[in-house]
């Protein structure tokens, strides 16, 4: 007897098992497929969003060099309008709220200003029709208000600490060492010896230690 290979025919259920499987390897590659079309829809759109900002930005780089050519240009603000508005206030109820200057309250002065005699342009006689009022206001010059206060100083007879008073509208209690005491702050000087030959550190040493004395004195002081 011959040996021999051969192969046993498929079953109806092999073969239904095997249609199963393919369609469903169809439906798969079609979702892949329908996948791959989506994505390559959306770079396609992304593609020419790019090439349209490409464009945008393009134009607006060539704007901005042809502007920079001309600075001695008026500043352009784009394309005129096509209707564009009439310039000034509008007519009737459109206006808005009609403001005047109210008039002073006093006048201190009043000055007629009279036309010429003759007209500028041809030499004929002026008269008057109207009169209009201008109303001008200045400041007047302001002139500052010295105050001089005179300060009573006095000395207690118990402790022999010297006082004075202070009025409330005084800004300042510098009094007492000045620049123009700078003789009594000095020490007496020997007969024949003038004023002129008191050297300048000694006018400050002496000027400094009244300075010193004074506010130790001030600050002892209760205000």
């Amino acid at each position: 007897m011959a040996a021999g290979w051969w192969l046993a025919d498929p079953s109806r259920e092999e073969i239904a098992r095997r249609i199963r499987e393919q369609a469903r390897e169809i439906e798969r590659l079609k979702r892949e497929k329908a996948e791959i079309e989506r994505e390559r829809d959306q770079l396609r759109d992304e593609r020419g969003r790019l090439e349209r900002e490409r464009d945008r930005l393009r134009d607006e780089l060539e704007t901005a060099r042809r502007a920079a050519k001309r600075q001695a240009a008026p500043f352009s603000k784009g394309a005129p309008t096509p209707t564009p508005r009439r310039p000034g206030r509008k007519l009737g109820r459109a206006y808005g709220p009609r403001v005047w200057r109210p008039v002073p309250a006093h006048i201190d002065a009043v000055v007629e200003v009279l036309p010429p005699a003759a007209c500028p342009t041809c030499g004929g006689a002026v008269g008057t029709e109207r009169v209009d009022v201008q109303y001008q206001a200045d400041l007047p010059p302001v002139r500052p208000q010295v105050t001089a206060f005179q300060i009573h100083v006095g000395r207690c007879r118990r402790c022999g600490r010297r006082v004075h008073g202070r009025d409330r509208r005084q800004t300042s209690t510098a009094t007492g060492v000045t620049t123009h005491k700078y003789r009594r702050a000095l020490d007496p000087l020997p007969a024949g010896i003038g004023e002129r030959a008191v050297s300048k550190s000694s006018v400050s040493r002496r000027f400094v230690a009244l300075t010193s004395a004074q506010l130790t004195t001030w600050l002892a002081q209760s205000l």
